[in-house]
């Protein structure tokens, strides 16, 4: 299951978006892969966005430690690894987007799935802090939740990472809140604006964080549009429109590098 995560944006925008405050230098990144670093808040310091490492450890009774970068949500209430984590151990990963790699005829292509309706999606994950014996330095570690893929995306892929709607992000963090909560916020995220499209192979490359790595190199898998109010035009007789009149107008032209604005 390859998943990367894309989380870009000035500090005090993303700390308003959280409400809460960076306690680590924070880079912006375009290629964040299982076992990197992203930010993220955790239940425990919900005023505090942190330096996570991705990929959760699970240690069995007899010290065997096992490594997750995903948990998938229908298993988190009686696995092992999750049941406590789920309960206890929330945490909230921002991404601006995440890219899927999506099967094709011989081939697997990247594609960046993002919701053009928000900046930032908050995407739900677990964690467990980790202190070396030997140094005294604690570490933070998490996996991403994964669901089954809505509506938009279950053409191309039968999973997706949970979101969390902004209005229940304290929600999720709450850890008073009840499981039967939680796991409805954990099913699928329908959204017509979420959208996708594919992205140079190069992205593969872990040593690789620039800007251009998810510039689309085809066109979006879903039609874009935007309503621009009509000029106001004295027009006279047949085929005049009124003042204020909606159009719609087909973004074709954005997948060309332009800009339409609203």
């Amino acid at each position: 299951m390859s998943i990367r995560l894309i989380l870009t944006g000035d500090v005090p925008h993303l700390e308003n978006e959280f409400q809460a405050t960076f306690n680590f230098g924070f880079l912006p990144s375009y290629n964040i892969a299982m076992n990197g670093n992203t930010a993220g808040v955790c239940c425990d310091e919900p005023s505090v966005l942190q330096n996570l490492k991705w990929g959760f450890r699970h240690f069995s009774s007899a010290g065997n430690a096992s490594l997750f970068f995903t948990a998938f949500s229908r298993e988190l209430p009686s696995h092992q690894a999750y049941r406590i984590a789920v309960r206890t151990q929330r945490c909230l990963i921002p991404a601006n987007a995440f890219i899927l790699w999506i099967r094709h005829p011989g081939e697997k292509t990247p594609y960046v799935v993002y919701n053009k309706g928000q900046q930032w999606m908050s995407l739900a994950g677990i964690f467990e802090r980790h202190t070396d014996p030997h140094s005294g330095i604690t570490d933070t570690h998490f996996a991403l939740i994964t669901t089954a893929a809505n509506r938009r995306l279950r053409p191309y892929s039968s999973f997706m990472p949970a979101i969390i709607r902004p209005s229940l992000r304290r929600k999720y963090l709450n850890t008073a809140t009840h499981l039967k909560d939680i796991m409805q916020m954990l099913r699928p995220f329908e959204s017509d604006v979420m959208n996708l499209f594919p992205i140079s192979r190069e992205i593969e490359d872990t040593g690789k964080d620039e800007r251009r790595l998810v510039m689309p190199v085809g066109q979006r898998v879903y039609p874009e549009y935007v309503f621009r109010e009509k000029a106001l035009l004295k027009l006279e007789g047949m085929g005049s429109r009124a003042k204020g009149e909606h159009v719609i107008i087909d973004l074709k032209s954005a997948d060309a590098g332009k800009t339409v604005k609203k």
